[in-house]
């Protein structure tokens, strides 16, 4: 490359910054945008949570009495003496 064409392509890529390789210009971290999914996937497990206490049916009901070892079904294969 002649020592004009390099100068044309120094002064095309001071230009256009976006294409130098050698002072790569970095993003900067978004700091509200990672609170803000923070704070709406927060919101969203404690929706699913309060939804799941309030269906009926899926949670075994707290009025039983738990059960013990004589009350245990027996298991298949098991010797009964």
């Amino acid at each position: 490359m002649t020592k004009a064409a390099q100068s044309a392509e120094i002064a095309y890529r001071a230009r256009h910054s976006h294409l130098s390789t050698e002072d790569p210009i970095l993003a900067k971290p978004n700091y509200s945008f990672e609170k803000r999914q923070r704070e709406l996937a927060k919101k969203q497990k404690k929706a699913e949570k309060l939804q799941r206490k309030a269906m009926p049916g899926d949670a075994p009901d707290q009025a039983e009495e738990p059960q013990t070892e004589g009350d245990a079904p027996a298991v298949e294969g098991a010797a009964e003496a």
